[in-house]
């Protein structure tokens, strides 16, 4: 398989050192207006290549739906990063247009690929999750401009939510704060799932050291896991593109995330009630 990673920032560039590497690849574009790529946008290497099987999209998030659109209506298969969009008509688009396609698109939500999360899955299998705590912080990114703490890390958490307790999110409340800059960077959910399960989701840049943590209490069992610990070995990037191919040749999204679950996360960041 051909593809392409658009964007070489520090996630285009994870992506594309394990792209290369994968038995299933036979080669690798760039597209990056500003770093050394093999082409400077999109539509250049869309006139240029004819046989790109999927791509990558890693730019900032505001240029997610229209670099993300491009690609769709050339019949490319699309894995985006995290958030699908930076608003939610934009993310319908996406969706939209993917439908109308037949483009398989899936979002880049790598925590459900992180061996931490992959191990909790198995461990708490089969019992009913009571209450779920994810504390997400850490040092003021010098690389985020264009979100605020909510669209880079609570994303993160707010799917996790579901995906851990395979449980919608029915209501939400937010408090959040900016300290430092225009967007916020401090904030605090609490959420309530479509079976009673409730959570709590705390995001901050202004931390000084990273923290990233979850606690869940089940009907049988408390579970305390550190996301970061190197305990369980495993390259979530890597199995996330692994995920990803085997879902364009099977069409099996497995663990993926699909469009429509990045929306409703989204809903639940940006729609939520403010108390």
């Amino acid at each position: 398989m051909r593809c392409a990673v658009i964007g070489l920032g520090v996630m285009g560039k994870n992506h594309y050192k394990i792209l290369q590497d994968m038995p299933a690849i036979s080669s690798v574009v760039t597209v990056d207006s500003q770093e050394p790529a093999t082409y400077t946008s999109v539509s250049d290497m869309l006139v240029a290549e004819d046989d790109i099987d999927f791509a990558v999209v890693a730019t900032p998030t505001i240029s997610h739906k229209d670099v993300a659109i491009e690609l769709i209506k050339n019949k490319i298969h699309v894995l985006i990063e995290k958030p699908i969009s930076n608003d939610i008509e934009n993310s319908k688009k996406i969706l939209y247009l993917s439908t109308l396609n037949n483009v398989k698109v899936a979002v880049g939500h790598i925590e459900r690929f992180n061996p931490a999360i992959q191990n909790l899955l198995k461990q708490i299998e089969g019992q009913q999750v009571i209450n779920c705590n994810i504390t997400r912080i850490g040092p003021y990114p010098s690389r985020i401009k264009d979100v605020g703490v909510k669209l880079d890390l609570s994303v993160h958490d707010m799917d996790l939510l579901s995906f851990l307790t395979k449980e919608k999110i029915i209501d939400s409340y937010c408090i959040s704060s900016n300290i430092k800059g225009v967007n916020e960077d401090t904030v605090n959910f609490l959420c309530k799932m479509s079976n009673g399960c409730t959570g709590t989701i705390f995001n901050s840049w202004l931390s000084p050291h990273k923290k990233r943590n979850i606690e869940i209490l089940t009907t049988e069992q408390y579970y305390n896991v550190d996301l970061m610990s190197h305990n369980l070995k495993g390259n979530a990037f890597q199995l996330e593109l692994e995920e990803f191919i085997k879902y364009i040749q099977t069409g099996n999204i497995g663990f993926l995330c699909s469009p429509s679950e990045a929306i409703n996360t989204l809903i639940n960041i940006l729609w939520t009630q403010i108390t």
